[in-house]
């Protein structure tokens, strides 16, 4: 389990940081690398495509509608850690699709919080558009290994987020619990996340 962040550790976000700062730390992953094909297709990737395909991101909403939409339609299909995982990959495949980014962090959110596991990894540094509202209500333990967009934990009400690469706008918009611990730089942090989103210094 991460330890908490002192104090001392903790960093109030600025509210802008150069573009050029932002993604400038972290080279490229492997991830980049891997091919969707590579993903052996099973029973649960057939369902997790087939529900993706019915999903629409309603971005005329905020995002606990689109989420609570996209929730409902993944509450037949129980993921474990080892699925989210392996369709986090398998995104690949749909990024080219309009409002992708937005997309993807909802329905990455919601597979998380339908699933029968308490801590899951997901896997962002293949994308070329990191997801957007990752960690959307989140309850579980999730560890998120590559960039994220905006509004990463948003509605938070519990669990833990660990992300170990950069995030965007907004972190924490909404939160009322839980923990985020960032292992890279964010743009800015929402006001009334301050007391639940840490910064964690690299040994």
């Amino acid at each position: 389990m991460e330890a908490r962040a002192t104090a001392t550790e903790r960093r109030i976000v600025p509210s802008v940081v150069a573009a050029g700062s932002r993604f400038g730390r972290y080279e490229p992953e492997e991830e980049r690398h891997v091919k969707s094909a590579d993903i052996k297709e099973d029973e649960v990737l057939r369902q997790l495509r087939a529900a993706w395909a019915k999903c629409s991101p309603r971005l005329y909403n905020a995002d606990h509608y689109s989420y609570e939409d996209t929730f409902v339609k993944l509450s037949h299909i129980s993921c474990s850690a080892a699925d989210v995982e392996r369709f986090s990959l398998v995104l690949a495949e749909f990024q080219d699709e309009k409002w992708f980014s937005y997309k993807a962090g909802i329905f990455l959110s919601a597979i998380v919080n339908n699933g029968r596991d308490s801590d899951y990894v997901v896997r962002t540094g293949h994308l070329k558009s990191p997801p957007d509202s990752l960690g959307c209500k989140n309850r579980k333990n999730l560890t998120i290994i590559g960039d994220v967009g905006d509004w990463l934990g948003s509605y938070m009400a519990g669990g833990r987020i660990t992300l170990k690469g950069n995030a965007g706008i907004q972190v924490g918009y909404g939160m009322e619990g839980g923990e985020i611990f960032i292992h890279g730089i964010a743009v800015s942090i929402t006001p009334n996340a301050y007391d639940y989103v840490f910064y964690v210094r690299e040994k």
